[in-house]
């Protein structure tokens, strides 16, 4: 079967929101987050991140891949954030253009963990919004991966991930080096899970950094993973 990359636009979204429901319907850390929700709240509540997204490419600071099969259906994306100074107008806009409301039923807990420790990692390690740029099977990862990988080449700009493991083996074949690595159980949150032990990965990648198939983990987490 043969794919392309094409940029996405906001007429993508619902079945952006599609394929990514479908992904996260075996990741814990998202099940444990999204609680008691529905179905139907699930998807809505994807689909207005996505816009707002969306909102940030309107704005300059996001750009959204999506790789086609020949009739033209959405098979993956990935979103590549950009360095921006928006003024707080802009930011603004690209906020508060969606008037959704989170339903309730989510674990706070899990959300605020998030939030407040795993989503600043990439800052710890050295991420500026200023200057670097920031980036989530079939090949279709590594495809958009080095789409991404292209786009912060021509800046000369470093990318930093954070990934889980089933996802960080290919970062690491793709020239991204671990810079830390966060254990954590889901159930400690209240999570209702059988297994809610996980990890993700801190991950930078330097730019011009060359794919090396077959690159394994550094010893330091080898035998953790």
């Amino acid at each position: 079967m043969s794919y392309s990359i094409q940029l996405a636009t906001e007429a993508d979204l619902h079945e952006m929101t599609e394929v990514m429901v479908a992904a996260l319907s075996d990741d814990s850390c998202w099940q444990g987050m999204k609680g008691s929700w529905t179905d139907k709240e699930e998807y809505e509540f994807t689909l207005e991140t996505l816009r707002v997204s969306m909102n940030g490419s309107q704005a300059g600071a996001y750009k959204c891949w999506k790789v086609i099969d020949k009739n033209g259906k959405i098979l993956a994306w990935a979103g590549l954030g950009y360095p921006s100074s928006l003024g707080e107008e802009q930011k603004n806009w690209v906020i508060t253009t969606t008037t959704y409301q989170i339903p309730p039923g989510r674990n706070q807990k899990i959300l605020e963990f998030f939030r407040n420790s795993i989503l600043l990692l990439p800052m710890k390690h050295g991420y500026d919004n200023a200057k670097h740029f920031q980036y989530q099977r079939r090949g279709l990862g590594r495809l958009l991966t080095e789409k991404c990988n292209e786009v912060a080449d021509a800046s000369r700009a470093a990318t930093y991930v954070r990934a889980q493991s089933k996802a960080a083996g290919l970062f690491i074949q793709m020239g991204y080096e671990v810079l830390e690595k966060i254990d954590f159980d889901l159930c400690d949150f209240g999570a209702n899970l059988k297994d809610g032990k996980t990890s993700v990965f801190v991950m930078k990648r330097e730019p011009g950094a060359k794919e090396q198939q077959g690159r394994r983990f550094p010893d330091w987490i080898e035998d953790e993973v």
